[in-house]
Protein backbone atom coordinates (compact mmCIF):
# COMPACT_ATOMS: atom_id res chain seq x y z
CA UNK A 1 0.00 0.00 0.00
CA UNK A 2 1.47 3.41 -0.71
CA UNK A 3 1.92 6.20 1.48
CA UNK A 4 -0.37 8.85 1.58
CA UNK A 5 0.60 12.31 0.76
CA UNK A 6 -0.45 15.89 2.16
CA UNK A 7 -2.70 18.42 -0.19
CA UNK A 8 -0.25 20.95 0.40
CA UNK A 9 2.55 18.86 -1.36
CA UNK A 10 0.13 17.34 -4.42
CA UNK A 11 -0.29 21.30 -5.06
CA UNK A 12 3.20 22.36 -4.60
CA UNK A 13 4.31 19.72 -6.62
CA UNK A 14 1.43 20.10 -9.46
CA UNK A 15 2.24 24.05 -9.36
CA UNK A 16 5.71 22.90 -9.97
CA UNK A 17 5.39 20.37 -12.66
CA UNK A 18 3.04 23.40 -14.09
CA UNK A 19 6.28 25.88 -14.53
CA UNK A 20 8.90 23.24 -15.53
CA UNK A 21 8.74 19.33 -15.99
CA UNK A 22 6.68 17.03 -14.04
CA UNK A 23 10.11 14.84 -13.67
CA UNK A 24 12.18 18.03 -12.45
CA UNK A 25 9.82 18.78 -10.21
CA UNK A 26 9.16 15.41 -9.06
CA UNK A 27 12.55 15.54 -8.33
CA UNK A 28 12.73 19.02 -6.50
CA UNK A 29 10.15 17.48 -4.12
CA UNK A 30 11.69 14.08 -3.53
CA UNK A 31 8.89 12.15 -5.18
CA UNK A 32 8.45 9.73 -8.10
CA UNK A 33 8.13 10.70 -11.52
CA UNK A 34 5.07 8.51 -11.65
CA UNK A 35 3.77 10.64 -8.96
CA UNK A 36 4.15 13.75 -10.13
CA UNK A 37 2.45 12.27 -13.37
CA UNK A 38 -0.30 11.18 -12.01
CA UNK A 39 -1.46 13.94 -10.40
CA UNK A 40 -0.88 16.46 -13.13
CA UNK A 41 -3.41 13.19 -15.28
CA UNK A 42 -5.96 13.71 -12.33
CA UNK A 43 -5.91 17.55 -12.25
CA UNK A 44 -6.41 17.81 -16.25
CA UNK A 45 -9.03 15.14 -15.80
CA UNK A 46 -11.15 16.03 -12.46
CA UNK A 47 -9.60 19.61 -12.02
CA UNK A 48 -8.39 18.47 -8.26
CA UNK A 49 -5.27 16.45 -7.01
CA UNK A 50 -6.91 15.79 -3.54
CA UNK A 51 -6.45 11.99 -2.85
CA UNK A 52 -9.53 9.45 -3.63
CA UNK A 53 -11.88 8.45 -0.78
CA UNK A 54 -10.98 5.20 0.91
CA UNK A 55 -12.39 2.23 0.53
CA UNK A 56 -14.84 1.58 3.16
CA UNK A 57 -13.83 -0.03 6.42
CA UNK A 58 -13.78 -4.03 6.11
CA UNK A 59 -16.01 -5.42 8.26
CA UNK A 60 -15.48 -8.60 10.78
CA UNK A 61 -15.82 -12.06 8.91
CA UNK A 62 -17.79 -12.81 12.20
CA UNK A 63 -20.55 -10.55 11.44
CA UNK A 64 -23.11 -12.47 9.68
CA UNK A 65 -22.16 -15.13 12.82
CA UNK A 66 -23.27 -12.19 15.34
CA UNK A 67 -26.13 -13.73 16.87
CA UNK A 68 -25.09 -17.06 17.09
CA UNK A 69 -21.45 -16.15 19.05
CA UNK A 70 -23.64 -13.70 21.52
CA UNK A 71 -26.00 -16.72 22.20
CA UNK A 72 -23.01 -18.75 22.82
CA UNK A 73 -22.11 -16.21 25.53
CA UNK A 74 -25.08 -16.28 27.22
CA UNK A 75 -25.24 -19.94 27.44
CA UNK A 76 -21.31 -19.98 28.48
CA UNK A 77 -22.54 -17.04 31.21
CA UNK A 78 -25.19 -19.23 32.06
CA UNK A 79 -23.26 -22.17 32.91
CA UNK A 80 -20.43 -20.61 34.85
CA UNK A 81 -22.72 -19.08 37.35
CA UNK A 82 -24.74 -22.44 37.34
CA UNK A 83 -20.92 -23.96 38.30
CA UNK A 84 -20.05 -20.99 40.77
CA UNK A 85 -23.25 -21.54 42.52
CA UNK A 86 -23.02 -25.49 42.10
CA UNK A 87 -20.07 -25.31 43.77
CA UNK A 88 -20.87 -22.82 46.42
CA UNK A 89 -24.01 -25.48 47.20
CA UNK A 90 -21.28 -28.50 47.55
CA UNK A 91 -18.90 -26.58 49.69
CA UNK A 92 -21.70 -25.89 52.12
CA UNK A 93 -22.93 -29.40 52.33
CA UNK A 94 -19.35 -30.63 52.81
CA UNK A 95 -18.72 -27.75 56.12
CA UNK A 96 -22.00 -29.04 57.28
CA UNK A 97 -23.85 -25.82 57.41
CA UNK A 98 -26.68 -27.18 55.52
Amino acid sequence: MGRTYSQDLRERVVDAAGATSRQQAAKRFGEGAATAVRWMTALATTGIVAARPQERAHRSKLDPHEAFLRGLIAMTEFRLAAIHAFHHWRSKIAMGSM
